[in-house]
């Protein structure tokens, strides 16, 4: 299991999901990109439990910035 053996070695999982009709319009404006939203691939993550998960519906700069504060939390916490 991927997720057994990437928590072993000390990775924090972050489940990034959108609902389906932001995927679509993100998908859409790429224009070249003919993946279907709605694809088992889509959404077929492993059950978890994961460290946290997020709802990228947000503006990229709003994850962006999570994710900032994230890995100073973690370094602050790897310096201790």
């Amino acid at each position: 299991n991927e997720v057994q053996a990437l928590r072993r070695e000390g990775f924090v999982l972050i489940r990034l999901h959108a609902p389906a009709p932001v995927l679509a319009e993100r998908i859409r404006r790429r224009g070249h990109d003919r993946r279907d939203p709605h694809h088992e691939s889509e959404h077929s993550l492993p059950a978890g439990p994961y460290d946290a998960e997020w709802d990228t519906a947000e503006p990229l700069e709003v994850t962006l910035s999570r994710l900032d504060e994230l890995v100073e939390r973690l370094s602050a916490r790897k310096a201790v």
